[in-house]
């Protein structure tokens, strides 16, 4: 705590006047009220930052699950899409399988074909 009294008869020991003193006291607690922040001071802003903090944390956790949603859906969206196309992938092999054991087997009957003539 600031003691005034206590400066004014320091300063009227060095020489200064009363009124001296005083002013220069009263100067000094003026800018000491209006420069220097107080203990209550201290600690509302800190609540103010602990507030700011704590509904920030809240928005970045919020923004957070949402993203996780959103990643999680592009997933689903993204085997869906690697199903359908495994799927084609499947049937276009079936396909080629087919026309292969066709192709085969008119080789095979045409081979036989031969043989019975040589």
């Amino acid at each position: 705590m600031f003691n005034a009294l206590k400066y004014v008869k320091i300063l009227e020991e060095c020489g200064f006047t009363t009124e001296q003193a005083t002013a220069t006291i009263k100067i000094l607690v003026e800018v000491m009220n209006d420069e220097f922040a107080t203990n209550n001071n201290l600690k509302m802003a800190e609540l103010a930052i602990r507030s700011d903090m704590n509904k920030m944390e809240t928005s970045i956790r919020s923004d957070m699950n949402k993203m996780e949603t959103s990643i999680r859906a592009e997933i689903r969206e993204l085997e869906v899409r690697i199903q359908a196309e495994l799927k084609d992938i499947r049937h276009s092999i079936t396909l080629l399988e087919n026309r292969l054991t066709i192709k085969l087997s008119g080789i095979m009957v045409a081979a036989i074909a031969i043989l019975k003539y040589i």
